[in-house]
């Protein structure tokens, strides 16, 4: 993509049922030899690449004038933005979709989430088991592994958001302990948008089993890192700090390893990898 002037800051995203690619570009307009094969605003051009059935285009909206092209694909494909010394200059390579999983681990630095029983910080919990995650889902060379933070960082949660969209993943998976009041105990999922819920229902099962905490099923919430990434997305509140059981076991490095192995095998079977 060129631009007679000025720089070109596409929006992005992956769609399915058909599976396509859409790029807006504002502030742009058709070049005239596309404009030309318009019919009722809509034009498409055959492709010969691999993983590209047809390129279709349009002058997509008015105010301001931005032009949409959309890849229509033969199968699962992603992007990957390249770099290019020119600012009037736009480019992409269309590559074959590798499985990739997000893990966050909530909170960190200043931010330490809720604080323990026999004040410990929740923000270690949350990255020892998410680095544990880690280590075993990357054994499986069919799975890219991407961690949100993998040290005691502040991450904002606008940035954890944009980190699984621009990477275009398969799956978020945010890890969380809980806390209330000392008598409340148990495991709970979340999830916001209606397809995440299926991914929710296998980390809850998967999960509740290997704690053996009370089920606290499986609820619908607002959190931002399950609202505003595009795809399958859930928090998980592995249990809760507050009460003397969960937090006792939650601390132990052998619970820790109970969780992660669960929360993988919950990922592959959600993902069918046998």
């Amino acid at each position: 993509m060129f631009a007679k002037d000025g720089s070109l800051v596409p929006t992005m995203m992956k769609l399915s049922n058909p599976n396509r690619i859409v790029f807006d570009f504002p502030n742009t307009t058709l070049d005239p030899s596309l404009q030309k094969l318009l019919v009722n605003n809509a034009g498409e051009l055959p492709s010969k690449h691999p993983l590209v059935a047809k390129v279709r285009f349009s002058n997509f909206a008015d105010n301001p004038a931005t032009v949409r092209i959309i890849l229509d694909l033969k199968g699962l494909a992603d992007y990957r933005v390249q770099p290019s010394k020119l600012t009037n200059q736009w480019t992409a390579a269309i590559v074959e979709h590798q499985l990739t999983v997000v893990i966050d681990a909530g909170h960190g630095d200043n931010d330490p989430g809720a604080l323990s029983i026999t004040g410990k910080h929740e923000k270690d919990f949350t990255l020892i088991t998410a680095k544990k995650v880690e280590k075993l889902l990357v054994q499986d060379k069919r799975v890219k592994v991407l961690m949100t933070r993998s040290d005691d960082t502040f991450i904002p949660l606008d940035d954890r958001v944009s980190f699984g969209n621009d990477n275009q993943t398969d799956l978020y998976l945010s890890i969380h302990g809980n806390s209330a009041k000392a008598t409340v105990s148990g495991t709970e999922t979340y999830y916001n948008r209606p397809e995440s819920l299926a991914f929710a229902n296998v980390i809850h099962k998967n999960v509740v089993a290997a704690a053996g905490f009370p089920d606290r099923k499986v609820r619908q919430a607002d959190f931002r890192v399950i609202t505003k990434t595009n795809m399958p997305a859930v928090l998980l509140e592995v249990g809760y700090l507050s009460n003397k059981n969960d937090e006792s076991a939650m601390y132990k490095e052998a619970f820790q390893d109970k969780i992660a192995a669960s929360i993988v095998a919950a990922i592959k079977e959600y993902l069918n990898l046998k």
